[in-house]
């Protein structure tokens, strides 16, 4: 985050988190004394925006006597735990009722446990991270933390434990600052900052003209100034409340834990100042114009009353950002660590539900950048000068605050000495590198008054990557207003694509550590591309066609239409059927609105007779309207005729359905010929967002009567030779899977493939609760073959041995099945491969089953518990 630099310094935004007094009586009698320690690390911090030679503070780099703790799954499901977040409050004896964890808090003289982050809605996401498992313990402010979080790391009960890190701040419309601003139209009308003679005030105006955004350009676009709906989370020191430039939803105040996220702490503005780079109101006759004036601003406050950000308070505005609506979430903040569990747990908890995530690089000129910016799911984003190149620093020392580093080539044309952009290492893509560059030094909101960096409502020369951020965070909202069905990833693709590249001293032609993909061109990201109804018009896809979303996009045969508030995305969000992502349709704010949503297939089933539809749906939280359902038009769209309905009332809520249409006999009855421009519409309608409304889609195929496993065998079974590694990130035609009441069945990156990159998991989805049998069925045409041999790679997580795990087969289509082979977790190393190889003729024979044409192999898994506590993995699976 970064301050008005003509302002004296006084308490930095983000101070030493407030800990237990060493003077607080524990709940509990020490069993030790802890003596005094080695002071907590500390960082000499002047925000940017202070200006050169600002008074320096020491800023401690953790909380005192706070500690964050992950528990392992089986130990807090056995503790006394306090199993619901709650912002304050003690817990009652025991401590934790973990014994192990008790000796070491009550030694410390633990004062408070409770849990850390708040109650995620996504369950799956919620238990699949941990983020329920988190829990902040105040304990003696003399105790070596760092130390304590070692001994706790090393207990069985304990997953991870760390210090509560300290965050620091990276500081043609008719609005009249708008000819100020150089970031949006750059004329060479910036004052440089004039040393000895009042600052930019006093300064002569630089620049090269051209050098910017192209944001004008941009706004002729079809999404104008961006959409409404959509909504750009601002996760800093608060935002001003009622600010007349400033469209805002609700937000939080994860600080000081209330529901009022105004920037009122000791060091207020930035928030405010951040808000109004990314979204200012555009065209309304007072103050500045946002990047994405036309979007709406969520704030969310992690700023304390006196000034202080930890990372536990921005981990839960990230996931409150995930669970109440927001597309975009800007941080303009950060701390020099390479990572931050509680953080990062959120932020891919955020990433999964759709939000795309941008933070500062930092603002001392070194060649590493701060957490989160260095979190592969975010953005990196670094400053850029009016005069085409990076923010750099002086090259003398005596010119710098402190912790910046001289830069040999020089301060840049804008004059501001004492800081320049951090940048990263010289590897393209890498989760440390710099993405882009954008803006800084511009006009923007301040709080009304006196209370902000300026008298009045406006400041001036907000700058440092805290100014970058935002305004790359707003060229994200123009790009989602024109693409609302963009996941994150393509976000980020259209973003980086674009960027103008940056040639300079430094800087060689294409991508490069110092600016990675260039400067962000919001006329070029809203331009070019664009997915779920982009483009010069759909594909007409021939038959056979599947998609499992695994691509992260929407392929050429798909468009999408949506409501007033309404949403469509690929996500990993919400527990995919099958893979890593699904297709979901749900309203974007909870109110009165009702959205329809329209996702549309094209198909060329010209010449076709006999055609099969399949998908799975499942209904999260949905009512039965009558507008949900499948549609079908011979026309290309031009008329639709429902053919099923989509009853969220009278299924199971947040529970996959197979949906098996006849599609032929369904358009006969509805007289519509198969022709070279149909159309299939998968329709949602109502008025909240998952999990409170919505549909999940996932598996789609559409196949001609001949498709199939051929050879003798009945459609669907595969002919021998048949292998899988599940590399494509879905399972093919030939599986058939069944989860139980709690249960789960992926195909995923995660856990460790044997080979390749993606493996299939069986798992519960939920910590201790109810048993379930997941099963995954191979089907196989076996009807023309006297020998085959099955083999594949297994293993488990610590799972226990049950009879129902194993290997079954079937002669009748999965009618009946006979246990040929156990699966026991109890008997093999948790975690590790092992390879299976079953005689499966002689194995069928010697259990009077017969080789047929519908011949299945199934695994089976039962448990109650996800991974790591429980499940298994399978993968490299054949048949010959």
């Amino acid at each position: 985050m970064l301050l008005q630099p003509l302002h004296a310094a006084t308490v930095p935004l983000v101070l030493a988190i407030a800990s237990a007094a060493a003077s607080s009586t524990p709940l509990f009698a020490q069993t030790t004394n802890p003596e005094p320690v080695t002071p907590i690390p500390t960082r000499t911090f002047i925000p940017v925006q202070s200006g050169p030679n600002a008074p320096a503070q020491e800023v401690a780099l953790y909380a005192p006597g706070r500690v964050l703790i992950q528990v392992t799954a089986r130990a807090r499901d056995a503790s006394d735990l306090e199993p619901q977040y709650q912002p304050t409050g003690r817990t009652a004896a025991p401590v934790t009722g973990i014994p192990e964890l008790d000796r070491e808090l009550i030694a410390a003289g633990v004062t408070d446990v409770r849990r850390a982050l708040i109650d995620a809605q996504n369950e799956v996401m919620r238990d699949e991270l941990g983020l329920d498992r988190w829990y902040m313990a105040e304990v003696d402010a003399r105790v070596d933390i760092e130390a304590l979080s070692q001994r706790l790391r090393a207990l069985d009960s304990v997953q991870d434990a760390n210090p509560d890190l300290t965050a620091f701040p990276m500081d043609v419309p008719n609005d009249p600052l708008h000819s100020a601003h150089w970031g949006h139209n750059n004329t060479g009308q910036m004052l440089d900052f004039c040393w000895g003679c009042g600052g930019h005030p006093g300064g002569s105006p630089v620049g090269t003209p051209g050098f910017d955004s192209s944001a004008q350009a941009a706004w002729d676009g079809t999404q104008g100034h961006g959409s409404a709906s959509v909504v750009i989370a601002i996760i800093d020191s608060g935002v001003d409340a009622g600010h007349p430039d400033l469209r805002q939803v609700a937000g939080y105040d994860y600080g000081d834990n209330d529901s009022n996220p105004t920037d009122n702490s000791a060091q207020a503005g930035h928030g405010t100042a951040c808000a109004g780079v990314a979204a200012a109101i555009n065209g309304n006759g007072i103050g500045v114009a946002g990047a994405a004036g036309g979007c709406s601003i969520m704030p969310l406050k992690v700023a304390n009353s006196a000034g202080s950000m930890s990372f536990s308070s921005i981990a839960n505005a990230l996931i409150h950002a995930a669970d109440n609506g927001a597309d975009v979430a800007s941080l303009s903040l950060g701390a020099a660590t390479t990572n931050e569990p509680t953080t990062s747990s959120a932020i891919t908890y955020a990433n999964n539900a759709g939000v795309t995530i941008l933070a500062a690089t930092a603002n001392s000129n070194k060649s590493t950048i701060d957490f989160p910016a260095n979190h592969q799911l975010v953005i990196g984003v670094g400053a850029a000068s009016p005069c085409g190149e990076r923010k750099r620093a002086s090259n003398l020392s005596s010119e710098l605050n402190p912790g910046v580093t001289a830069d040999p080539n020089g301060y840049t044309c804008d004059g501001e000495r004492w800081w320049g952009s951090n940048y990263g290492p010289n590897s393209q893509d890498a989760a440390g590198a710099v993405d882009v560059i954008a803006p800084t030094i511009l006009p923007t909101t301040d709080i009304q008054g006196s209370a902000g960096y300026d008298s009045g409502n406006y400041s001036g020369y907000f700058n440092g990557t805290s100014c970058a951020t935002p305004y790359a965070a707003g060229v994200c909202g123009l790009i989602l207003s024109k693409n609302p069905g963009f996941t994150p990833a393509q976000v980020r693709a259209q973003l980086t694509s674009t960027c103008d590249d940056v040639t300079s001293v430094e800087s060689g032609a294409g991508w490069d550590r110092y600016t990675g993909y260039g400067m962000v061109n919001a006329q070029a990201a809203v331009a070019s591309g664009g997915g779920g109804g982009g483009g010069t018009g759909p594909t007409y896809a021939s038959l056979p066609y599947s998609t499992g979303f695994e691509s992260g996009t929407l392929d050429d045969s798909w468009t999408v239409a949506l409501g007033a508030e309404g949403r469509v995305v690929i996500t990993t969000a919400n527990a995919p059927f099958a893979g890593s992502r699904h297709l979901r349709m749900d309203d974007t704010t909870g109110n009165n609105t009702y959205s329809q949503n329209e996702a549309a297939l094209h198909l060329d089933l010209s010449g076709e007779s006999q055609v099969a539809l399949s998908f799975r749906w499942k209904e999260i939280g949905d009512e039965t309207h009558s507008q949900d359902g499948i549609y079908f038009s011979s026309n290309g769209g031009g008329s639709y005729v429902k053919v099923h309905n989509l009853n969220g009332g009278s299924t199971t809520n947040n529970t996959w359905q197979l949906v098996n249409l006849d599609l032929d006999a369904l358009a006969a009855s509805a007289g519509l010929p198969l022709s070279s421009t149909f159309v299939v519409k998968f329709q949602q309608y109502d008025n909240y967002p998952v999990n409170s409304d919505g549909f999940a889609f996932d598996e789609v195929s559409v196949t001609a009567s001949d498709g199939g496993g051929g050879g003798g065998g009945s459609p669907g079974y595969a002919n021998l030779p048949y292998s899988t590694g599940f590399d494509t990130g879905s399972l093919d035609s030939y599986w058939q899977v069944t989860e139980g009441a709690q249960g789960r069945i992926r195909v995923t990156t995660a856990n460790g493939p044997q080979a390749g990159t993606h493996h299939l998991t069986m798992d519960d989805s939920v910590s201790g609760g109810s048993y379930s049998q997941n099963e995954a069925w191979l089907k196989l045409n076996l009807g023309s073959t006297s020998q085959a041999t099955l083999s594949f790679r297994w293993k488990h997580f610590n799972d226990e041995s049950h009879t129902q795990d194993g290997v079954f087969i079937s002669s009748n289509g999965g009618a009946t099945f006979t246990k040929i082979y156990n699966l026991y977790g109890g008997s093999t190393p948790s975690n590790s491969w092992q390879a299976v190889t079953l005689d499966l003729d002689q194995l069928a024979a010697s259990n009077g089953v017969a080789l047929t044409g519908t011949f299945v192999v199934k695994f089976q898994q039962y448990d109650n518990y996800p991974i790591s506590s429980d499940g298994m993995c399978i993968d490299t699976v054949s048949v010959n």
